[in-house]
């Protein structure tokens, strides 16, 4: 008996699945683009009625109708930086250990385990974590910048004002 290929089934399999790709991409990218209209429709009005000087300015005080973002942009150079402090010797030493130095039986724990973590998007962590920092995080910012910590908490994705008192 001879095999007969089935050419045909497979090429209109083919294409079913690259037009399931093609509109997943499509909805994927029309939704960026609803996201950035709806944010454009809303944001301009704002902006035009506080003003682009008050917008771009260096003081966040929404009480006395200051927006700046400038303590915003900081606060995320602050908290990225923190990161990047805390996390890349952490992962690179955690790294180097599973790979030279870990007895066999506790890599076959720990690897599945730091895999799981790194399969977890980091804001996920953010909702279950400990607010005892925020005090001490929250005075040094206003020392800092003579103000509130509402742009490092929005920056970290904290509620500074809800959890520490600042305001």
């Amino acid at each position: 008996m001879q095999k007969r290929f089935r050419v045909r089934s497979v090429f209109n399999r083919e294409q079913g699945m690259h037009l399931v790709f093609l509109l997943t991409a499509c909805v994927s990218i029309a939704a960026v683009v609803l996201i950035c209209a709806y944010l454009l429709g809303n944001g301009i009005p704002t902006i035009a009625e506080i003003g682009l000087g008050n917008f771009f300015g260096r003081v966040w005080k929404p009480s006395k109708d200051l927006y700046g973002i400038f303590p915003m942009i900081v606060g995320s150079i602050y908290v990225t930086a923190g990161a990047i402090a805390i996390g890349v010797p952490i992962g690179l030493l955690t790294a180097v250990y599973l790979a030279r130095f870990c007895p066999p039986g506790l890599y076959r724990v720990v690897k599945p385990a730091v895999d799981l973590m790194a399969g977890i998007p980091s804001i996920v962590y953010g909702f279950f974590r400990p607010s005892g920092h925020c005090a001490s995080g929250a005075a040094a910012h206003r020392n800092l910048w003579k103000g509130t910590a509402d742009s490092l908490g929005a920056a970290g994705n904290h509620d500074f004002t809800h959890h520490c008192g600042g305001g």
